[in-house]
């Protein structure tokens, strides 16, 4: 299996700042996997909506990779001097599970197509159902 999108695309397209050249192929194959996941293997074959799948791959590696790196856990939300006391924030997306974290990034770019509808399409495994 091959990544959706490579590190020109990140770089240049999507904008992204977060990950290096040398971590991104690395990374961007296991986002590829998630895509997989969250479109029910739909994304490998479908060519109308290759930009959007790119767009979410490269969220996803993103949020792959502050997941990785320690995912901004070390938020400080007070600090008291006298007797060193330091309470640290929890935001939301700390609250949410790795897997809605995917989500929610690769929703971004993929809700206006029907790549992740959990239904069947019509000629999809045999179902008469349309979207």
């Amino acid at each position: 299996m091959a990544a959706y999108v490579d590190f020109t695309f990140y770089d240049g397209t999507y904008l992204g700042v977060a990950i290096a050249e040398a971590d991104f192929d690395r990374i961007a194959l296991r986002a590829s996997e998630i895509i997989d996941q969250i479109t029910f293997g739909r994304a490998e074959d479908d060519t109308d909506n290759e930009t959007a799948i790119k767009m979410a791959n490269c969220a996803v590696c993103d949020v792959f990779y502050s997941i990785e790196q320690g995912g901004g856990s070390d938020d400080i939300e007070s600090e008291r001097i006298g007797n060193n006391a330091v309470s640290y924030g929890e935001n939301s997306t700390q609250r949410m599970t790795a897997s809605q974290q995917y989500e929610t990034a690769a929703r971004l770019y993929l809700d206006s197509t029907p790549l992740m509808y959990q239904g069947f399409a019509e000629d999809e495994y045999g179902s008469a159902v349309a979207l």
